[in-house]
C-alpha cells in the first residue's frame, strides 16, 4: 500500500471487516495518496480497490519499469468509480487521464471525486460507452448493488438502459492524442467490439494496453483469439487466465 500516507487505514479494514460487510452500502473509507489527493472508496467496492492498488491487476510485476514518457496519456475504459484513473495517477502524478464511463451512478461518484481534488486540468470525463461506431446501444443492468460493474452490452437481462457510444478512433480525435502510453479495458465484454474494428494505424499508436477479456458468444470473441489479434498487430502479449470466462491481456508495443 505504498500509494497512500494514511495505508493503515486498508489493514485496520481487512482486521474488522465481518461476514456481510461486503453488502455495506453506506460505509466509505477516504484514503490519502502520496501526491495529496483524496481517494473515497466505498466498503461495498472495496475488492476493486485491493485488485488494483494490492494485486496490481493492471500493471504486471512484469512490465518492470515505468513508462518512458514522464506525463503520459492513459485512456481508462470502463472506469467505474474512478479506481484505475486514480491508480494511473498515483503511478505517474504528470499523466493525463482520459476517463470514459456510462453508468451515471458510477459517472456521478467519479465526477465529484476529480472536482474535490482539483483534477479537471488532469482527468477528462467521458459519460459514454466505447464500440464499433457512433450511436446508441442498450446497457443491460444487473442487480448488483451499488457502482455496477457487471453491466453489458452482451449479456441479457431484464433492466436496459440506452447510452451514447462513440468509437476509440473518436476519442483520440477529439481528445487530439496522437500517441497513447496505456488504455485500459474492463468492459464487459465490448473490448472485442471496440479493438476488432479499430483502424490498424491506431495501434501503432498505443504503447501498452491491459485488457479484462471476457468469454462471448460470437466468433472470435476469446482471449486467445484477441491474444492473437494482438499480436499481429505488433504488440508482444501474454495472457493470465482468470476463471473460464475471463482471462487478463498485457500487450506491450514493440
Amino acid at each position: 500500500m505504498r500509494y497512500f500516507e494514511n495505508w493503515p487505514l486498508y489493514f485496520n479494514y481487512r482486521r474488522s471487516v465481518k461476514k456481510g460487510q461486503e453488502r455495506d452500502y453506506s460505509t466509505v473509507l477516504h484514503f490519502r495518496t502520496r501526491n495529496r489527493f483524496i481517494l473515497g472508496v466505498p466498503v461495498y467496492r472495496m475488492h476493486l480497490f485491493e485488485e488494483i492498488f494490492a494485486c496490481h491487476i493492471y500493471w504486471p510485476s512484469f512490465w518492470g519499469k515505468p513508462l518512458d514518457n514522464k506525463n503520459p496519456i492513459v485512456i481508462d475504459i470502463g472506469a467505474n468509480i474512478g479506481l484505475f484513473s486514480f491508480f494511473a495517477l498515483c503511478l505517474f502524478p504528470g499523466a493525463r487521464i482520459i476517463a470514459i464511463e456510462p453508468i451515471e451512478e458510477n459517472f456521478s461518484w467519479l465526477k465529484d471525486t476529480i472536482e474535490a481534488n482539483k483534477l479537471s486540468s488532469l482527468v477528462s470525463l467521458r459519460q459514454c460507452a466505447l464500440s464499433s461506431q457512433r450511436g446508441f446501444v442498450d446497457l443491460y443492468l444487473h442487480e448488483e448493488g451499488h457502482f455496477p460493474i457487471f453491466s453489458s452490452i452482451l449479456s441479457v437481462t431484464d433492466r436496459k438502459i440506452p447510452v451514447p457510444t462513440k468509437t476509440l478512433v473518436d476519442i483520440f480525435e477529439e481528445e487530439k492524442i496522437d500517441r497513447c502510453d496505456w488504455i485500459k479495458l474492463d468492459c464487459e465484454g465490448a473490448e472485442y467490439e471496440i479493438l476488432y474494428n479499430c483502424p490498424g494505424s491506431l495501434f501503432k499508436t498505443i504503447h501498452r494496453l491491459s485488457i479484462e477479456a471476457h468469454r462471448g458468444e460470437k466468433p472470435g470473441h476469446t482471449a486467445e483469439t484477441l491474444q492473437m489479434f494482438l499480436t499481429k498487430k505488433g504488440y508482444v502479449v501474454k495472457r493470465k487466465d482468470i476463471s473460464e470466462q475471463s482471462s487478463m491481456i498485457y500487450a506491450l508495443q514493440t
